[in-house]
C-alpha cells in the first residue's frame, strides 16, 4: 500500500465528511419514520426475453470465471485490451437496449432509461455516492490485510505504470463511461429488475448486489458490496438509470484521482 499523501488525506477527509452528513440525514429521516426516498411507481411492462438473456449469460460468464480462473493476480491491463473492451461494453449495451427500444410490450421509461427531472437524478446519484464512502472505507479498512498492489484492478495496475495522456484518457473513458453505462443496465435495469418479477424486491436487489460484487473479484468484492446495494435501492425507489450511472461513475472517477493523488510525479 502506497503511504497516504496530504493530497489524499484531505479528499478522503472531505468525502467521509460529507459520506457522514448524508448517513446523520438518512438516520434522521429513519427515526421520524420517513423513507429514505419516497418510492416511483413501479415498471409496468415486461423485460425483452432477449435481453434477459443477454444481461443473464455476460453476469453467469463473469461468475463462471471465478471458479474457472482462480489466480487474482493478472496483471495490469493493455491499453489495447481497454479499446477491445471498451468496444465489447459498448456492443453489449446495444445489445440488451436495442430489444427495449423496440418491443411492443416494453417502455424504455418504465425501466429508467428517460431524462426527465435530471437535476434531480444527479442529486440523488451524488448524494448516493456520498453515502456509499463511509461503508466502503469500513470495509476497506477492516480487509487491509489481503490487499496491495499486486491485487489491484488491472486497469490501476496500468495508471501506476503509465500516465501518459492517451492511456490516462482510455483508462478513464472505460472506468467513468463505458464500466458504468454497461453494468448498471446489466445489473440493475435488467437482472434486478428481472429478479423482481421473481422474488421479493430485498431479496431480488440482494441477489443483483451480489452477483455485481462477486464478478470483480476478491478481495475488490468485499467494498463493492455497500456500493452495489446502494446502487440496488437507489433504482428500486427511483426507477432512474442515470441517478444510477452517476452513483456508479462518480465512485469509478474518486478511485481514479485518489490513485493519482497518491502516486509520484511521472518523468
Amino acid at each position: 500500500m502506497a503511504d497516504i499523501t496530504t493530497e489524499v488525506a484531505v479528499l478522503l477527509g472531505v468525502l467521509l465528511a460529507g459520506s457522514l452528513w448524508v448517513w446523520v440525514t438518512i438516520g434522521m429521516r429513519l427515526s421520524s419514520r420517513s423513507p429514505i426516498l419516497e418510492p416511483a411507481d413501479l415498471p409496468q411492462s415486461r423485460l425483452p426475453p432477449f435481453s434477459v438473456a443477454v444481461a443473464i449469460a455476460w453476469a453467469g460468464a463473469g461468475l463462471v470465471a471465478l471458479f474457472v480462473n482462480t489466480h487474482t493476480n493478472t496483471g495490469a491491463a493493455s491499453v489495447d485490451e481497454i479499446r477491445r473492451a471498451c468496444a465489447r461494453q459498448g456492443l453489449l449495451f446495444l445489445l440488451i437496449l436495442s430489444p427495449l427500444a423496440v418491443s411492443p410490450s416494453a417502455c424504455l421509461t418504465d425501466f429508467g432509461l428517460r431524462i426527465v427531472d435530471w437535476k434531480r437524478d444527479l442529486r440523488h446519484g451524488a448524494l448516493a455516492c456520498l453515502a456509499s464512502v463511509l461503508p466502503v472505507v469500513l470495509v476497506l479498512l477492516a480487509t487491509l490485510s489481503f490487499r496491495h498492489e499486486e491485487t489491484e484492478h488491472a486497469m490501476l495496475q496500468l495508471l501506476r505504470e503509465d500516465r501518459t495522456p492517451s492511456t490516462m484518457l482510455w483508462i478513464i473513458a472505460a472506468a467513468v463511461l463505458c464500466a458504468p453505462l454497461m453494468e448498471e443496465l446489466i445489473y440493475r435495469v435488467v437482472l434486478q429488475t428481472w429478479l423482481a418479477q421473481w422474488l421479493p424486491p430485498r431479496a431480488a436487489l440482494i441477489l443483483a448486489a451480489l452477483a455485481f460484487s462477486a464478478v470483480h473479484r476478491f478481495p475488490d468484492a468485499l467494498p463493492l458490496f455497500p456500493l452495489a446495494l446502494i446502487l440496488g435501492y437507489l433504482y428500486q425507489q427511483r426507477w432512474s438509470f442515470l441517478a444510477i450511472v452517476v452513483v456508479h461513475s462518480l465512485f469509478n472517477a474518486t478511485n481514479l484521482a485518489v490513485l493519482l493523488l497518491s502516486l509520484q510525479p511521472a518523468f
